[in-house]
């Protein structure tokens, strides 16, 4: 219970630090920390937003003692305390303090024996201490004398007599003796290790192969030599031609991120002015859409004195990425109505970004749905609005320095595959004076390179957005991204988890972190990765984990658990892609019922073609009936009549599967000559254990026991191969026939 308190307390620290409140971060770090006081992730953020160098050191040092391999903080303490001296401890007062060669130095000018001149009351008369007089002084000076020349008379030093030392001094055997047991020691040990290195040597056939095995020696391989032509002038050599290779350099302009003061990841603009509408623009960047819209929608209405358009843009931009287009469009619309002539071009920039943001949206929902007519004049639409929202249109009233126009402007010329258009007008947007270090505009040109399989330049894109700022989610999923089209499955998990460093608890750097780890081919910490990505709250981000897992437990034909999770994904969002997927899952793991349902809601859907459902129908029915014979198969057969036409589209690799549910169909519909017919077409094409049961089962109707048992004989003899409830049927078909 404490750990999940503390795991509350962090991330809602780091949002608070991520959002600039370093005060708060700091408080619910430190209350994270006290109940769980040994979490790297904690230390490393309260180090972030620490008040001052000396609690930034202290809370590095705790991190060091938690960890001593992480190499960042490590690097981060020795940068804060290297510059920095030891203090040094004041001297204690007093003579014994002072140097040998100052402590018996005659007193300052200001105190010297001058001073003792004055008559005895002359300091009384003064106001000042009682100074004694110079007949006072020379009869105490000439006292000490007598008192030191006594004292050294009698102290004088004895007659001493030094005689040479002929034997050795105090402790000097035991000092030997220590050394001999030190240098046996080292000896003894010397010799085990030699001992066991040849024993391992002789008793390992691989590390005897690589000490004693004969290493190739390099030879130069021979190149062509170039005559030299006739005359003065010879052939020349051939050059070899060196490609130069893009490294990812930040450029001069483009500042770093500092990691103990970590910057906001795009800063507002324009800038904003009222906190709470502050507040609500960092809930939009964090996704949390329905968070921000109730504080939207009061500063909006705070407004109808005097129109102000920063509140109708976010609330609008809030109900787009929710596809909420109604309720953005009449929102857009009051805006235009009330906007004025004393409004700023600014403001008028931002409606039409908010416009384009709009057209682009429903232009993608169109093109889902196949309305490409629309869909084309939305984009137009977009590709204008956009133009406007940055003066590229002939009025050229616009702001240049909004970044959402230039990246609206870019995917649309991606989707059209016109990258180099797309390229130059993200390029046009970083080359304005507050915009070279925008991370959105960075992470955009990197996926214009990543469709253009540039993955090189997509890379460095994206490590140029980090390097602004470190916590870009969408940069560290591009990395991701190009690592896992490169086949560099080990790169992209290292990638995966500093995605996790820098953004703890992601449920999407965990799900990437999933990927990563079944592309390596370990496939169990990838469903230890898409696990723990389903701990978090953020539903869209767990619907992608489950869909995830759910296609690794289907590779290990782990039907019932995959079908569990696409329940769980359909219950986040229903799409029919998933439906069809939980029907196929349902049906392999015996859940008739579930698939049944699922087939039937997909009748007319696109997501599965019709003649493909009908096939699945039909093995629902068959598979599910309760008896042998019945009312399901002569469903089935009327599902599967309709696909024996040439036009019905199935590929040839279908049509077997095909002829043989016919022929099960026409067993269970009483119907077994005709059923045999089916049969032998299918296997014609190709055996497999379950046509050789389904042929069986015909024989036995046929009254043709021989002809079964040799049927079930085969099943029974490809055992190993066949599947377990084919092989188990055939067993128990068997053992009944032989009972008889």
């Amino acid at each position: 219970m404490a750990s999940e308190e503390a795991r509350a307390l962090r991330q809602q620290g780091i949002l608070a630090a991520k959002a600039g409140q370093k005060e708060q971060a700091r408080s619910l770090l430190q209350q994270a920390i006290r109940l769980e006081p040994g979490n790297e992730a904690a230390w490393m953020w309260l180090a972030s937003v620490a008040r001052d160098q000396r609690e930034r050191i202290f809370a590095l040092q705790k991190l060091l003692e938690i960890n001593p391999d992480n190499a960042t903080a490590r690097q981060a303490l020795d940068s804060l305390t290297g510059a920095q001296t030891p203090p040094t401890e004041p001297a204690p007062s007093g003579t014994a303090s002072l140097p040998h060669y100052l402590a018996d130095q005659p007193a300052a000018s200001g105190s010297s024996a001058q001073s003792f001149s004055a008559e005895p009351g002359a300091a009384e008369q003064a106001g000042g201490v009682p100074m004694p007089s110079a007949e006072a002084v020379s009869a105490a000076q000439q006292q000490a004398d007598a008192l030191l020349n006594a004292t050294s008379a009698a102290q004088a030093a004895p007659d001493i007599q030094w005689a040479h030392k002929t034997r050795g001094r105090a402790g000097e055997s035991d000092i030997h003796k220590l050394r001999a047991q030190v240098g046996g020691v080292i000896i003894a040990a010397l010799a085990i290790l030699l001992i066991a290195g040849v024993l391992l040597v002789t008793t390992n056939d691989g590390i005897r192969s690589v000490v004693f095995a004969p290493t190739a020696t390099p030879s130069p391989t021979p190149t062509p030599t170039f005559t030299p032509t006739p005359g003065l002038t010879p052939t020349p050599s051939p050059a070899p031609r060196r490609l130069a290779t893009e490294t990812p350099v930040p450029p001069v302009f483009v500042a770093g991120a500092d990691l103990y003061n970590l910057p906001q990841a795009t800063a507002i603009y324009p800038v904003v002015l009222d906190k709470p509408l502050e507040q609500a623009i960092v809930a939009l960047d964090r996704g949390d859409y329905a968070g921000a819209l109730p504080t939207l929608s009061a500063e909006r209405r705070l407004t109808d004195s005097e129109f102000k358009a920063q509140p109708y843009y976010y609330e609008a931009v809030a109900l787009i990425e929710q596809g909420e287009w109604a309720e953005a469009r009449a929102l857009l619309d009051e805006a235009q109505e009330r906007i004025t002539e004393r409004n700023t071009p600014t403001e008028r920039a931002l409606l039409a970004s908010a416009e384009a943001q709009l057209a682009w949206g429903e232009g993608q929902q169109a093109l889902a749905a196949g309305e490409r007519t629309r869909s084309r004049e939305l984009f137009e639409e977009a590709v204008a609005q956009a133009s406007a929202a940055i003066g590229l249109d002939d009025a050229g009233a616009g702001d240049a320095l909004l970044a959402r126009p230039y990246i609206i402007l870019a995917r649309i010329l991606r989707q059209n595959r016109q990258y180099d258009d797309a390229i130059e007008a993200l390029n046009q947007g970083l080359e304005q004076r507050r915009l070279p270090s925008n991370v959105e505009l960075l992470v955009e040109k990197g996926r214009v390179y990543f469709d253009q399989r540039d993955y090189d330049l997509a890379d460095a894109q994206a490590a140029l957005a980090l390097y602004v700022d470190p916590r870009t989610e969408a940069a560290h999923q591009l990395r991701i991204a190009v690592s896992l089209a490169q086949d560099q499955a080990g790169r992209a998990v290292l990638q995966a988890q500093d995605y996790l460093y820098y953004v703890p608890g992601s449920a999407e750097a965990w799900r990437l972190l999933g990927d990563a780890r079944r592309a390596e081919g370990n496939d169990q910490l990838a469903l230890l990765a898409y696990s723990q990505a389903l701990t978090g709250d953020d539903p869209a981000a767990s619907r992608d984990a489950l869909l995830a897992r759910a296609s690794l437990l289907e590779a290990h034909q782990q039907w019932g658990r995959a079908r569990e999770d696409l329940t769980s994904a359909l219950a986040v969002q229903d799409d029919d892609a998933t439906r069809a997927r939980r029907m196929i899952a349902a049906y392999n793991a015996g859940s008739y019922g579930t698939a049944q349902s699922d087939a039937e809601a997909l009748a007319g859907s696109p997501a599965i073609p019709a003649s493909e459902l009908a096939i699945w129908a039909a093995r629902i029915l068959m598979d599910g009936a309760e008896s042998e014979t019945g009312a399901p198969y002569r469903q089935a057969l009327n599902l599967l009549a309709p696909l024996t036409d040439a036009e019905s589209g199935l590929n040839s690799a279908q049509r077997p599967l095909l002829v043989e549910l016919l022929a099960r169909a026409h067993l269970g519909a009483g119907d077994p000559d005709t059923a045999l017919g089916f049969i032998d077409q299918a296997l014609a094409a190709g055996d497999t254990p379950a046509r050789h049961l389904v042929r069986g089962m015909i024989f036995e109707a046929l009254d043709q026991p021989e002809a079964a048992r040799q049927e079930y004989d085969w099943v029974l003899t490809w055992e190993d191969v066949a599947p377990l409830a084919a092989a188990q049927e055939a067993g128990e078909r068997l053992a009944a026939m032989e009972g008889n």
